[in-house]
């Protein structure tokens, strides 16, 4: 791998976390992650899919040649549907994109379904605190910044492994050079980001 393809496998730590050690994801469960076509979500999209999960990806009609091309088995235009009233039900629902709430989300899990939500905010932790008492349904969260050393070496070797089968790669959207640095915080502020942003530190 060159440098630029190996400077985004952070994101694939961030995904795995939420992944294999919150969510566990197992081979045939239906997984859906919202937002499909940012970094931490393409990572995300590959993992659930190296480990035989079955991979439905919420995206804009923009980015649907983007999560085909990860492989995923099933897609949803939100800007035409809702997965949230199709009827179907899923194991995981993985909403990186922050737009729908676990109360939004619950009639679409199954019983023992889990709603995962990179984005901390008071009402994730109340409602990780009343669905570990009182629900099967369960709501989770993690800060991957405050994983140990030993955790991260543990998720490099095991995501390196999965990179050297050729399961997972890396997505890379523009490449910018330094003195470009304004023109790349643009583009990913303009919300029109497919992938990875790279910034080389030469010209």
């Amino acid at each position: 791998m060159s440098d630029e393809e190996v400077a985004p496998v952070c994101t694939f730590m961030a995904a795995w976390n939420f992944m294999v050690v919150l969510a566990n994801v197992k081979p045939n469960q239906n997984f859906l992650i919202n937002g499909a076509s940012g970094t931490v979500v393409s990572a995300a999209v590959q993992i659930a899919k190296s480990f035989g999960a079955i991979v439905t990806g919420v995206y804009s009609t923009a980015n649907m040649a983007l999560v085909k091309s990860l492989s995923a088995d099933n897609v949803i235009d939100y800007t035409k549907h809702s997965f949230t009233e199709n009827g179907l039900l899923y194991d995981i629902i993985f909403d990186v994109a922050n737009k729908r709430s676990f109360s939004n989300c619950r009639k679409s899990l199954t019983q023992n379904g889990i709603y995962l939500n990179p984005v901390l905010k008071v009402f994730i932790l109340i409602q990780m605190l009343w669905t570990k008492m009182f629900s099967q349904k369960k709501v989770k969260f993690s800060a991957t910044g405050l994983l140990s050393i030993s955790k991260r070496k543990g998720y490099l070797k095991e995501i390196a492994e999965l990179f050297e089968k050729e399961k997972l790669k890396t997505i890379i959207d523009k490449r910018y050079c330094l003195k470009q640095i304004i023109e790349a915080h643009r583009h990913i502020e303009s919300g029109n980001k497919k992938g990875n942003v790279i910034v080389k530190m030469t010209n």
